[in-house]
């Protein structure tokens, strides 16, 4: 069966793929009903990764060889979007609570006119270096792709299950930090670089220096690899702001990405509507 697509340029413009997306340009197509049984039981985040992995197959026209792992996580993320939409239209409604006062409600926006699309830099690199202001070091880091959130999701419900090492806030923080850095010139002595390519026959070996490496930063470097990280990353923004009806208390909500954001319709009752977020402005890169 022949079904109309439309065309949607990737926001990485598909320079990541070594020409297999030229311009980034990809056709997005609707789902069929057989698509939308694979979201029937789904209750665990890694089982929306995989659907999500075959709705990009199944929906789009992006080469067979290019698997829905490789992509960036934020073209990932796009293209899910994007069937979505061309599915059951751009409007997405759900259930909030006012974090304040808990109060409930209905609300509604579209996703292609609300959400900021972040497209690559003009000086697009993949992995990047930066100069840490505080210890001085020169990190490589790279961009995360689709096999990097399945790995952190392992990870997170690896630590869960220790339930005598629980903590507060993000289980997976410091470890998909730790997922981008690719290698570390020291900037005191040459003995403490490391790299990945190095330790290539032992992934585990420099993923635990990674990660031990990523713990003992200051406040000011590891910030410094988040914003110079979310600077260089291309996609969509899921973060938007919400005003309580009743309290008027205002919040920022990353986007509820469940099963039922491919099911989900506004209810009838109290409707609120979204306003744009935009990501922070690019600054120079530090290289």
């Amino acid at each position: 069966m022949d079904r109309h697509g439309t065309g949607v340029t990737l926001p990485s413009k598909g320079l990541p793929y070594l020409g297999q997306v030229p311009g980034g340009e990809v056709e997005v197509f609707s789902m069929l009903t057989t698509d939308e049984e694979m979201f029937a039981g789904i209750s665990k985040r890694g089982d929306i990764e995989t659907v999500i992995d075959s709705l990009i197959v199944r929906c789009t026209n992006l080469p067979k060889d290019l698997k829905p792992d490789m992509l960036y996580s934020g073209d990932r993320v796009f293209l899910m979007m994007n069937i979505r939409a061309a599915s059951y239209g751009a409007n997405y409604g759900f259930k909030a609570t006012c974090p304040e006062c808990q109060a409930r409600w209905d609300h509604s926006m579209d996703m292609l006119a609300d959400l900021e699309v972040q497209e690559v830099p003009e000086d697009h690199q993949d992995p990047f270096d930066l100069e840490l202001p505080q210890n001085g070091d020169t990190v490589s880091l790279r961009i995360a792709r689709g096999y990097d959130e399945r790995a952190i999701i392992k990870y997170i419900d690896r630590q869960n299950k220790k339930v005598d090492i629980r903590k507060v806030g993000d289980p997976g923080y410091t470890y998909r930090l730790s997922l981008h850095l690719m290698g570390v010139t020291s900037s005191t002595d040459p003995n403490l670089s490391f790299s990945a390519d190095n330790l290539a026959e032992r992934p585990g070996v420099f993923h635990s220096m990674a990660i031990r490496y990523i713990e003992a930063l200051t406040a000011m470097d590891s910030s410094a690899i988040r914003q110079e990280i979310d600077n260089r990353t291309p996609g969509i923004s899921t973060a938007i702001d919400l005003e309580c009806p009743k309290c008027n208390h205002e919040w920022r909500l990353g986007l509820p990405l469940t099963a039922d954001f491919f099911r989900s319709k506004p209810a009838s009752g109290v409707h609120t509507g979204t306003r744009v977020v935009s990501r922070v402005p690019r600054e120079a890169h530090t290289r």
